[in-house]
């Protein structure tokens, strides 16, 4: 027999139950041998049960059995859409408003899945109620939920134990990410009350996972890891901690590959989230990198729309950046000016950051070594403290280094005091720096950052008896032998472009080298460009000669190039002239080795009144002037020399007895043609005269 009953709160179903036991214990009810009470619902303050039916087995036995089964229990707000199905009691209890449940089966459901049977349990009374499912299988491993509710307050917890990630993956179907191996440990929590959630908590193990998501852009590799998290609802805020810990695999977040040292790199972290104005408050951080870094910072920002930062305190410190440099720099340098630089040594900082910009610093360094695979710096063993804020009271700073070196250019140990503050850095004092041999004194350097952000930079200084020889060893030269000299007027840099403002000039071979109107820009990009008027005022022929194996020449020599251009440190287009000056009453004098490779060079030959085999007995000639000229315009050398001729130009103009003239008969000639007839003649061991 069924006695159908319509939904009714947990109170009324004590008296529906009553009144079938009533009809039970007549005459007729004691012939039956079992009886059913169907309820299309209970409704409780946190539960809702669909379609139960209640059923007493044996009925006529003098020993019955009550046996519940529910078709659906609708579970608190936590659990979402997760709800419980296909409910059977056999030991099934109910007095007194209170309905009880031991050692049912169960199976979870959800819109992409359901389990297999679980083992269930749950007591229900008035606003009081819980419930237990155990041994519910997901995803290759198992899952419990556990829930409580008393007085309109719930509490409920999942737990989840060695879930796979490929079953994960069947099951769950993402579009956004592949899962290919791994398993998974993993709880939540949570409580609350009144339809509202105050309190959770999360806490998992990741153990060998390996994944990635559809763009690649970022990657786990057999991947263990650690992280838990717990949030308490305080009025319109939460109150949040969590911690992390990166165990043992390799992650990829582009563009930054980490893999994970011998212990395990940690991160704790604390603070308020206030939903209403997306304001986020980090009370405190802390992220560890055992034996290599450690960073401490507080901070406070809003997240509505973009990141608005109100401020930070950073902490840094490092006994090794030669592992932060491999685990962190070198990745997030590569595409960058930087990349390929390698950094080494200890360092301890603090920052303050607010709004969008810096605030203020002091780092102290030591054993600070920076080295560049591109050999386009070196910095070694450097120490010091860098001290800086925005307020425009001035701050001392102290640098000193072992060795440094911009390109091939080494600059011996030093030190540099700096004064610092708002918007600018300055030299403390003139220093003077060994530099090739000799002495670079810096009289004036200073950075100013302008309201456009971009920098200016103004250096002034002088060179005192730099060697020649090493020089050319720096960068490559056929070595000279001398001394070089010369005072750096002011240079500026500024809206990235260096300029020169002044005249530089540079001592050396007897002579002296100015240039005027410098200008550099793109310095540091893959394009640099280069323009200048050089001037050359009576260098001695024979210190310029001695070194090459050009010949040697006896005289001065002086000129210019003028709208001289560089692109990539190449020169493009110039008008240059060099010769013997006007005036110049020193010995003149050439070898035949160099009369030979000057004719070469415009592409003519030598000729005088005597025969070839008379002028090969002599080993050097007089002259009255030498002269050459180049004109190079869309990569062609437009040559001139000291005087023209019906078909030619006159290299050299003899002068005494014997006489020699060279005659370049090539008006124009391919720049790079020229260059590679400069390179034979300033190499070649053997010269023979055409």
């Amino acid at each position: 027999m069924s006695f159908p009953v319509e939904a009714l709160r947990l109170a009324r179903f004590r008296q529906a139950f009553a009144l079938a036991g009533l009809m039970l214990l007549s005459p007729a009810g004691r012939a039956l041998d079992h009886v059913s009470l169907a309820i299309g619902g209970i409704l409780g303050e946190q539960w809702q049960l669909e379609n139960a039916r209640l059923t007493v087995e044996r009925f006529a036995e003098p020993s019955q059995q009550l046996v519940l089964s529910i078709a659906k229990i609708k579970l608190p707000q936590a659990f979402g859409e997760l709800s419980l199905v296909n409910i059977a009691c056999p030991e099934f209890n109910w007095g007194d408003a209170v309905l009880s449940c031991r050692n049912g089966t169960v199976q979870l459901k959800s819109e992409r899945w359901q389990s297999p049977p679980a083992v269930f349990s749950f007591r229900i009374t008035g606003d009081t109620g819980d419930f237990k499912l155990e041994q519910a299988g997901f995803a290759g491993g198992q899952l419990s939920l556990t829930a409580q509710a008393h007085g309109g307050v719930w509490q409920a917890r999942a737990n989840g134990k060695n879930i796979q990630a490929k079953a994960l993956q069947k099951l769950v179907k993402p579009k956004a990410y592949q899962l290919s191996q791994g398993r998974l440990d993993i709880g939540l929590s949570a409580k609350g009350g009144r339809g509202q959630v105050n309190q959770l908590g999360l806490d998992s193990r990741w153990r060998g996972w390996t994944g990635q998501n559809t763009g690649g852009s970022i990657a786990a590799e057999n991947l263990s890891a650690e992280f838990s998290m717990n949030a308490v609802k305080h009025a319109a805020a939460w109150a949040w901690q969590s911690e992390a810990a990166f165990q043992h695999g390799a992650v990829y977040w582009q563009p930054v590959y980490f893999a994970a040292p011998g212990d395990p790199v940690s991160a704790q972290a604390a603070g308020v989230w206030q939903p209403q104005t997306a304001m986020l408050q980090l009370d405190h951080f802390v992220y560890r990198h055992p034996q290599a870094l450690t960073v401490k910072a507080g901070a406070k920002a809003q997240l509505k729309n973009t990141v608005k930062l109100q401020h930070a305190d950073i902490a840094i410190q490092s006994p090794d950046l030669k592992q932060v440099s491999e685990a962190y720099l070198k990745p997030l340098s590569e595409g960058t000016p930087w990349q390929g630089a390698a950094v080494n040594g200890q360092l301890r900082a603090e920052l303050t950051l607010a709004g969008t910009g810096l605030k203020q610093i002091q780092a102290v360094f030591n054993g600070l070594s920076v080295t560049d695979e591109n050999a386009r710096f070196q910095l070694d063993d450097a120490g010091g403290e860098l001290v800086w804020s925005d307020k425009p009271e001035l701050q001392q700073s102290q640098i000193s280094w072992q060795k440094l070196a911009i390109k091939s250019l080494p600059v011996g140990p030093g030190k540099l005091s700096l004064w610092s503050g708002g918007n600018k850095v300055e030299l403390a004092k003139a220093e003077s720096l060994p530099f090739l041999g000799g002495t670079l004194v810096v009289d004036q350097f200073k950075w100013q950052r302008r309201k456009n952000g971009e920098p200016e930079v103004d250096f002034a200084g002088k060179l005192v008896n730099g060697s020649l020889e090493k020089l050319s060893a720096a960068l490559g030269w056929t070595p000279l032998s001398g001394n070089l000299s010369g005072v750096i007027p002011k240079v500026g840099y500024h809206n990235q472009v260096l300029k020169l403002d002044g005249e530089l000039q540079i001592n050396v071979f007897g002579g002296a080298i100015r240039a005027d109107k410098f200008e550099a820009s793109g310095l540091f990009t893959a394009l640099p460009v280069v323009s200048a008027d050089l001037a050359v005022d009576n260098l001695d022929l024979d210190q310029l000669t001695r070194k090459f194996e050009f010949g040697s020449i006896e005289g001065k020599l002086s000129g210019y190039v003028n709208g001289l251009t560089l692109e990539n440190w190449r020169p493009v287009s110039f008008f240059a002239w060099l010769g013997t000056p006007d005036g110049d009453d020193s010995r003149h004098r050439i070898s035949q080795k160099a009369v030979n490779n000057l004719a070469s060079i415009g592409g003519g030959g030598a000729a005088d009144v005597l025969s070839r085999g008379f002028l090969s007995f002599f080993d050097s000639f007089g002259y009255d002037k030498i002269g050459l000229g180049c004109y190079l315009h869309q990569g062609v050398c437009q040559l001139m020399g000291v005087a023209p001729l019906e078909q030619g130009y006159y290299i050299v103009k003899g002068g005494g007895v014997p006489r020699i003239d060279v005659i370049g008969y090539n008006p124009r000639v391919d720049w790079s043609v020229l260059l590679e007839r400069l390179s034979r003649v300033t190499h070649t061991e053997n010269a023979v005269v055409q």
